[in-house]
């Protein structure tokens, strides 16, 4: 799906969407009641000293066709155990949330590839009634690379793991017509070695780094749903040290253009759609500057009371593990649906394909991968609910035996505070 597609779509569906909603006001009373209809089974939570808490856990059953995504598939079955708990401060105009999640992965068959995800986050945001707004986040979080994943190391026998430690914060202020606003993003990487597969460890800590990035945005409204605006985005990022092969620095500098349109219309529709150009300039003079053409659109439509439809389209550049690649260039779209059967049973599908082209010394490299999934979800009432999904994909590679299928099944069973 090319961007100029996506922004055509973009604007027919806000004039359409526009338009049903001013020639018949009984659009915006039925959406708004669907709303509450579904807000009847979300969880109440629970107040405790001015503060509203919020949880759930969540047990998944993952009957896997090829756990270690690979060429030769290996099948097995995965458990998952989610747990969540946020407090969140009441109805002001600025709000405070804490939250905490964890993840822990077992398999039936490979427990080697067992591990445990964690995540811990602060957020202080508020919002005028002109739709000014701000917020600054903390955040720590450690994941780990699973076979298949787009950076892990391909000959490592574990997971990979990522602590990941951010500090963001953002404001956008509106005078009139006019909007002006900016926001800056330092994050911290930190990889641990793995074992390698035959014996060995695999070095990972030439991956830590430092990303800095900072951007600002200014603009007009068009009309009191629609914004046009420019933004300038400035990167850096930082390396502890060189590649082990060959002795490479990956750091680099990057410039971001942008023009693009934002669409708020909180019944009916919001979205937002950009395009522009990104130049990047690398510290080793192994890896030529690069510009690239960047887009993102995003946009959630509801079709009727019932039914929503969303779509995603991006080209961007971003970092790549692979030791002699300084970059990689993504590219996809995705395509989704959700439609309230009943009163208690939403169901959910969509697809889509991501194509990267890594930019480098090794060649002219590339993958690109298919995905299908479909699911539902019935709310038993508004703490219990079970689900079952489904999840096909294949990916193609330019890399020998890089390519494979994939079949997941998920049985969901859970409970929200």
């Amino acid at each position: 799906m090319r961007p100029a597609v996506f922004a055509v779509a973009f604007f027919v569906l806000a004039g359409f969407s526009a338009r049903a909603a001013e020639g018949d006001p009984r659009v915006v009373i039925a959406l708004k009641e669907a709303d509450e209809r579904l807000r009847a089974l979300e969880p109440k939570g629970i107040p405790f000293r001015g503060l509203m808490l919020h949880g759930g856990i969540e047990s998944r059953l993952t009957f896997d066709d090829n756990v270690i995504a690979a060429a030769r598939p290996v099948p097995d079955q995965v458990l998952t155990v989610a747990t969540r708990l946020s407090a969140a401060s009441g109805p002001h105009p600025w709000h405070v949330k804490a939250s905490l999640a964890a993840d822990e992965v077992r398999h039936a068959d490979n427990a080697a590839l067992d591990h445990r995800n964690l995540a811990a986050a602060v957020r202080m945001s508020g919002e005028s009634w002109d739709r000014s707004r701000a917020h600054v986040d903390l955040s720590w979080g450690r994941r780990h690379e699973l076979p298949g994943s787009t950076d892990a190391p391909g000959a490592a026998a574990l997971p990979v793991p990522v602590d990941r430690t951010t500090a963001d914060a953002a404001l956008l202020a509106r005078s009139g017509r006019f909007l002006v606003g900016g926001a800056a993003t330092v994050t911290r990487l930190r990889y641990t070695d793995v074992e390698a597969v035959g014996g060995g460890m695999i070095d990972q800590r030439h991956r830590d780094r430092w990303e800095i990035s900072v951007s600002q945005r200014a603009g007009f409204s068009a009309t009191s749903m629609l914004d046009l605006f420019v933004e300038t985005r400035q990167g850096l990022r930082r390396y502890d040290r060189l590649t082990p092969l060959l002795g490479l620095d990956r750091s680099s500098a990057s410039n971001d253009t942008l023009v693009g349109a934002a669409l708020d219309m909180t019944e009916r529709m919001a979205g937002e759609v950009m395009w522009g150009r990104s130049l990047r300039q690398y510290a080793s003079p192994l890896f030529p500057a690069h510009t690239e053409t960047i887009y993102r659109g995003a946009v959630k439509v509801s079709l009727t009371t019932l039914t929503a439809l969303s779509g995603r389209v991006w080209q961007s550049v971003e970092e790549t593990g692979a030791l002699l690649q300084a970059a990689v260039v993504e590219t996809g779209w995705h395509i989704g649906v959700e439609h309230e059967l009943l009163r208690q049973l939403v169901l959910t599908g969509g697809g889509g394909r991501t194509r990267r082209r890594y930019i480098g010394v090794a060649g002219d490299l590339w993958e690109e991968d298919i995905a299908v999934q479909a699911g539902g979800e019935y709310r038993i009432d508004h703490r219990w609910f079970v689900g079952l999904d489904g999840r096909w994909e294949d990916r193609v590679s330019a890399v020998r035996d890089g390519g494979f299928t994939r079949t997941r099944m998920t049985l969901r069973l859970g409970a929200r505070l």
